[in-house]
């Protein structure tokens, strides 16, 4: 009953799934209210509200895992525990509690080590690579996706492999290391396609385009984006398909195509709007905005920016707000709506100076500078433009010391790298040496001494199983040599018996006598001289030679034909393997040359792989 029970509900969370999130968790609570606690399908009921939850609800996403956790525990069920803590760490990095999230990955990853779970190992370990990442502690992450991979390739997750390939390629790309992207990228694209996974192909093509980007290859980049896009569309993700448009429209921007930047970001726009992807809407308005004032369009780059900041609404969408109205105030500036212009720019640059956004900022004050210029207050502009130079200065400084640091970090690791390498060389040169001067002293008699022994073992076994395969040679063709000609003799004893008893009836019809009795018995000698049971007699024995001498033939025969094959058509087929010619088979079967003709006739019909006029050739060769 209670299995029952759990097999309707499951049933009734799938249907569920497509349902609206608020009526879907409802209903999901209900359900979970009426399982006991010992049945199964609780943990895929909080799953499945864990799941309902966390794009939505943080705080009660976390309850539902932490429940996990605790029935788990009360259970001693380490599958529920290990959902609980997972669910829990991702809970946690949506969040923003990154320690939180990886002490939580690691409580996970301890209970399938001890479950020996390779695959959710190195999900765990993937898991804890991001938090590494999103610090900026790249080795570190190299150091977990490496353990990651481990894991993945002893349980053969090509999937689980392309996606650790791909992060790597996103690490390098951070570190301006695009080359050694791209070939990461390309690993995770390969193991995708060997999977036949379009999602991760499109995940891989995306990051090699990203570093495409990054070198201001935007041609190549675009082509990689374009082909991301269409695997995006295999699998119907609409949302990712938009996001890979708009690359398109940025790529194709900074190559001044226009038009065709234009068209990409139309449609990723018709994409989102249909979809009602409420997050992307100002984002693909900002590319289209901005592929306007690139053409110099600034009446059309006005109004999708105007679009855009009215989609914003009350919403604060923190850098994009900030960015919208700056670049409305730069578009304005080119109309000569100066108050406008003014008024945006503002704006714009009291939120970059809330957010510390130094490039923003920087922009603003050179637009506010040139409005307050053309405004005629030129003492405004003035102190606009002092300050805008300050700030230049700052970024030229901060990005030229940034620049230094990098070098120099990526220069003293080299250097690091390259002494503990040549460390690691000369420590090991040495050992070996070492090993091999005290093997050369101590081994050096005793390794001959085993050798000499080795070969002599191997000589005299070679030897013996030589000598061993050799008789056994011999007794096989031997034994196949008697077969062959017993059964030779036997076919011969077979025809020359054959032919005796057909002149021995003839030679009986001639001479039956004209008395009744006469007649009758020589009939019955007739009839015992054709007596079945002598003939299949005689065919018994001559079968068992047969099979010593050409083995499971009959077997190999009816399996190459399309009907049914006879006692006679069998052993038609027997003396035809055997070589024999149309008397001699036409002798021990005790039928005219007509007759046999007939027989052959009908057996090549059941036999459709032998060719007109090649039945003995086919038989032959079975």
């Amino acid at each position: 009953m209670r299995r029952s029970l759990s097999l309707v509900l499951f049933l009734l969370f799938s249907v569920l799934m497509t349902a609206q999130d608020q009526s879907r968790v409802d209903s999901l609570e209900k359900a979970l209210e009426q399982l006991p606690p010992e049945d199964t399908m609780r943990l895929y009921t909080l799953v499945y509200l864990w799941d309902a939850t966390i794009g939505s609800d943080l705080n009660r996403a976390d309850a539902y895992t932490r429940q996990m956790i605790r029935e788990g525990l009360e259970r001693d069920d380490a599958k529920l525990t290990a959902a609980g803590y997972q669910r829990l760490g991702v809970t946690c990095d949506y969040a923003g509690k990154s320690d939180s999230a990886m002490f939580f990955y690691r409580k996970a990853l301890a209970i399938y080590q001890a479950r020996n779970s390779g695959r959710m190992q190195g999900i765990m370990l993937f898991n804890v690579a991001i938090l590494q990442q999103e610090k900026g502690l790249y080795d570190s992450a190299r150091h977990y996706l490496a353990l990651a991979d481990d894991r993945f390739k002893v349980s053969s997750r090509l999937v689980e492999r392309s996606a650790v390939n791909t992060m790597k390629a996103s690490i390098e790309r951070q570190q301006g290391n695009p080359a050694e992207g791209i070939k990461s990228a390309t690993i995770g694209y390969e193991l995708a396609l060997q999977a036949g996974d379009s999602s991760r192909m499109a995940a891989a093509e995306e990051e090699i385009a990203f570093n495409y980007m990054n070198m201001d290859q935007d041609s190549l980049a675009a082509k990689f984006f374009e082909r991301s896009y269409r695997f995006h569309i295999r699998v119907h993700d609409e949302y990712y398909a938009s996001l890979s448009l708009m690359n398109l429209a940025t790529c194709h921007q900074a190559m001044n195509k226009f038009e065709s930047a234009l068209a990409y970001g139309n449609e990723a726009l018709a994409i989102v709007q249909e979809n009602q992807y409420e997050d992307l809407v100002v984002d693909v308005l900002k590319i289209i905005g901005n592929v306007y004032w690139s053409n110099e369009d600034y009446e059309q780059a006005e109004q999708i920016f105007l679009q855009a900041k009215a989609s914003l609404a009350d919403k604060d969408l923190g850098r994009v707000t900030t960015e919208i109205l700056t670049y409305l105030s730069g578009v304005q500036l080119n109309l000569e709506k100066y108050d406008q212009s003014r008024s945006n720019g503002l704006k714009g640059l009291a939120m970059a100076e809330e957010q510390g956004q130094t490039k923003l900022i920087h922009r603003a004050y050179g637009q506010l500078a040139i409005v307050a210029s053309k405004q005629g207050d030129f003492e405004q502009a003035y102190d606009y433009m002092v300050i805008r130079q300050g700030i230049q200065d700052s970024l030229y400084h901060k990005e030229l010391g940034e620049e230094v640091a990098r070098l120099t970090l990526l220069f003293e690791n080299e250097k690091k790298e390259r002494l503990i390498s040549e460390q690691k060389n000369q420590l090991a040169l040495l050992e070996s040496q070492a090993r091999a001067e005290k093997l050369q002293r101590t081994a050096l008699i005793g390794g001959l001494i085993a050798l000499l022994a080795l070969l002599t073992a191997g000589w005299y076994s070679y030897r013996q199983r030589h000598q061993r395969q050799e008789l056994e040679k011999a007794r096989l063709a031997d034994e196949l040599k008697t077969h062959q000609k017993e059964l030779s003799t036997h076919a011969l004893q077979m025809a020359q018996k054959g032919q005796l008893l057909d002149q021995l009836r003839e030679e009986i019809r001639q001479i039956k006598g004209e008395r009744p009795d006469d007649r009758k018995k020589l009939d019955g000698m007739l009839r015992e001289l054709g007596s079945e049971e002598r003939i299949d007699q005689d065919w018994a024995n001559f079968r068992s030679y047969f099979q010593g001498v050409h083995g499971d033939f009959e077997e190999r025969l009816k399996a190459a034909a399309e009907q049914t094959l006879s006692p006679r058509e069998l052993r038609l087929a027997a003396l035809i393997k055997m070589q024999l010619n149309n008397q001699e088979v036409g002798a021990i079967l005790s039928i005219s040359q007509d007759s046999l003709y007939k027989a052959k006739y009908r057996l090549r019909k059941k036999l459709p792989q032998a060719g007109e006029g090649e039945l003995d050739a086919f038989i032959r060769e079975v």
